[in-house]
């Protein structure tokens, strides 16, 4: 009769560690620890000079600024997460600078990802399926009032998010990630490929992310981003639009108290 009440206690903790280890904060967790981080590895700041050489292209080409004016961010971040966007070359242009620095807002995540966890904080989460190593994660806002109201993560059998569709009331946006393993990262993994597909009312944009890194002051970071977005009419008349940005990061100041000075310079 022991014996048969062991047995039984040891299936129970058995199965109550397979369902652990498939509820979603340790999915998520597992996602994490893979990724590299530089924050695990000593990131207390940085500044980095960012040049758009497309994006210039496009501002001479339509005459917002002169054929030998310059033009590059540089992009100033604190623990825990403190922001700046520092505009070089286009004084006086203020539509400009309010523009660069609204959209390089979510560039400082190419640096230091953003957790998952963030993603469906507030959000009422559960595993919906399990399949040959995959797991489908959704997080679902209860109440209803969330600009994004749910998520649905699909992991790979590696532990990986291979890809996330965000349901807003305009539209479904499918987000596909590829990853490299990189000695350079400590054998952590980091995104090589974004691809991202909104389908919207009468279009479907299109945009594809590629980055390469670069080792500086013993971390790993971004060199460049390549980005290709397509606007893909729904009627057959439609015309489809292509745009193209690239983004080349260099002059890295980590760890050297050159973020902390722009910010007082500031305040």
């Amino acid at each position: 009769m022991i014996r048969i009440l062991y047995k039984c206690l040891l299936l129970v903790i058995l199965l109550s560690g397979i369902c652990f280890g498939a509820t979603p904060d340790n999915v998520f967790k597992k996602h994490n620890s893979m990724l590299y981080n530089p924050l695990s590895h000593g990131l207390n700041e940085y500044s980095v000079k960012v040049d758009l050489p497309d994006f210039v292209k496009h501002l001479r080409k339509t005459s917002a600024i002169d054929k030998g004016e310059r033009l590059s961010v540089r992009m100033h971040w604190r623990k825990p997460n403190k922001r700046g966007v520092e505009v070089l070359g286009v004084d006086g242009k203020g539509h400009i600078l309010d523009s660069l620095k609204r959209s390089f807002q979510n560039k400082f995540e190419l640096i230091v990802p953003r957790s998952l966890e963030s993603y469906y904080e507030g959000y009422s989460k559960r595993v919906i399926k399990e399949s040959d190593g995959e797991v489908l994660i959704e997080a679902k806002d209860p109440t209803a009032r969330k600009v994004i109201q749910r998520f649905v993560f699909k992991f790979g059998a590696n532990g990986l998010i291979k890809q996330v569709k965000i349901y807003r009331p305009s539209g479904v946006e499918t987000r596909e990630y590829s990853y490299q393993k990189r000695s350079e990262a400590g054998n952590k993994y980091v995104a090589s490929m974004v691809k991202a597909t909104v389908l919207g009312a009468g279009f479907r944009t299109v945009t594809e992310y590629k980055l390469s890194y670069i080792k500086t002051s013993g971390f790993y970071v971004p060199a460049k981003m390549e980005s290709s977005t397509k606007l893909i009419p729904s009627q057959k008349k439609g015309v489809e639009k292509e745009i193209s940005e690239t983004l080349i990061f260099s002059d890295y100041f980590i760890n050297k108290d050159r973020a902390r000075k722009w910010f007082n310079s500031k305040s």
